[in-house]
């Protein structure tokens, strides 16, 4: 039961501004391009946004069992479900690309994807949200993330420039 409030605890503001906020420190550190990094958090405040527009047209109510404490609001679809695939999966891609050793690499890359994993049961454990809102909110932040990896397409920017450093100032 703790594992799941940690979970879930994890994909509200203050914990993902403060990961975000590491991220960014980290690409610095690194030297690596920090757009990426408040792109990230843009994305994410832009995305649950629109999540929670969809939550008003769908108007669905919550379970009616919550094991730890009730949370206001509609429940689909699950913002935190869409929250583990806009933040979680977006710095598991950052990490993909970034120019890591491979073990490096792998290690993270498994840390982000079973962390996301992990918050879509913790909102299922908890009794926080039916399987389709989780469904459906993972269905959105994989939708949101491909209609932010077109834009960047679009717009020109490749992987290589992704994995370039930042040029010193």
């Amino acid at each position: 039961m703790q594992a799941a409030v940690i979970f879930t605890e994890s994909g509200r503001f203050l914990p993902l501004l403060s990961i975000g906020l590491i991220g960014i420190a980290t690409l610095a550190a690194a030297r690596l391009a920090l757009w990426m990094g408040a792109g990230v958090l843009v994305s994410q405040i832009m995305s649950q946004g629109v999540v929670e527009l969809i939550k008003i047209f769908f108007h669905r109510a919550r379970p009616d069992h919550w094991l730890v404490y009730h949370e206001p609001g509609y429940s689909y679809p699950s913002g935190h479900a869409s929250t583990a695939i806009v933040f979680f999966g977006s710095w598991l891609l950052i990490i993909l690309m970034a120019p890591l050793p491979r073990l490096a690499k792998i290690v993270c890359a498994a840390v982000l994807f079973v962390w996301m994993l992990a918050i879509d049961w913790s909102r299922l454990a908890l009794g926080a949200h039916y399987l389709t809102d989780v469904i459906g909110g993972t269905l959105f932040g994989i939708f949101w993330v491909s209609m932010v990896l077109a834009v960047l397409a679009r717009l020109g920017v490749a992987a290589s420039d992704l994995r370039a450093k930042r040029k010193a100032a």
